[in-house]
């Protein structure tokens, strides 16, 4: 049922989106009315990242001084125009649908455990800078994921931690109402 729900979204969303030699802009699907603000979250957040693998990836050049007020201030232009140039083949744009679709999917049925291996897969800790782009990828008004966000930094804040370990993001720590048991919450 899931699987037939997945295909129909995307071939909906699919029949919107005309690609003009074989690729589509992010500025497109960002324009685009009628596809569903959470596929445009995915793809903006999905360039995000891309971006910032390749900014990791620039920044660990030995051989340069990247630390001089030029060069950050080049790399954030060119970061910019990464994100405002940024498009997609037909391949990437349909494998990026269907991830968008799955997420919201298991998302809407299992939050915090979607939330939890989306940002550390099998990771046990991650950077705090990371955990917080992966968390860009879900909607930004949703009151579970702002009450995490304020949580982790409040937290983050007060130990001036960079990476944070999986078991930190106890489910319980961020619930809002800790008078429920765990077998309670389950059962409801």
């Amino acid at each position: 049922m899931f699987e037939q729900n997945i295909e129909n979204e995307t071939k909906r969303i699919k029949s919107l989106i005309s690609f003009d030699d074989n690729f589509i802009e992010l500025d497109k699907i960002l324009a685009h009315p009628d596809i569903p603000d959470f596929v445009k979250i995915y793809f903006s957040s999905d360039v995000i990242w891309w971006i910032y693998q390749e900014d990791l990836r620039r920044n660990s050049l030995s051989n340069f001084n990247l630390e001089k007020k030029e060069y950050r201030k080049l790399n954030q232009e060119f970061n910019i125009y990464y994100y405002n140039n940024s498009i997609f083949n037909k391949d990437d744009f349909d494998i990026l649908l269907r991830n968008a679709i799955n997420l919201k999917i298991n998302y809407l049925l299992r939050p915090f455990n979607t939330l939890l291996w989306f940002i550390f897969k099998t990771d046990l800790q991650k950077p705090l800078s990371e955990i917080s782009l992966k968390m860009n990828y879900f909607s930004i008004d949703d009151y579970f994921l702002n009450f995490i966000r304020n949580q982790l930094f409040e937290n983050i804040s007060k130990t001036d931690k960079l990476y944070i370990p999986l078991f930190k993001l106890n489910y319980f720590d961020f619930y809002p109402d800790k008078n429920f048991s765990k077998f309670e919450f389950i059962n409801i």
